[in-house]
């Protein structure tokens, strides 16, 4: 989608979600993401939420992985 020297910012997969799972547990990501309530994620939850997001039809926002030296460092959102 975006690419750079180092960095590429991506439609995310199914592939990322373990890694993105780990972050969504590891409470130190959470406190530094200004989170209002931190709580524990199941993958099964994780995986849920976005087949549910996938099988919505329109344009109404997409997710994003943000890799560096091709290692998945975060995500993000656009929501409309």
């Amino acid at each position: 989608m975006l690419q750079g020297e180092k960095f590429q910012l991506r439609s995310m997969s199914r592939e990322d979600l373990e890694r993105i799972w780990e972050f969504n547990n590891d409470l130190e990501v959470e406190l530094a993401s200004e989170v209002d309530l931190t709580f524990p994620q199941s993958l099964a939850r994780l995986q849920a939420e976005l087949d549910a997001e996938a099988s919505n039809v329109g344009r109404g926002g997409a997710r994003f992985g943000t890799d560096a030296d091709n290692k998945l460092i975060g995500h993000c959102a656009l929501l409309s």
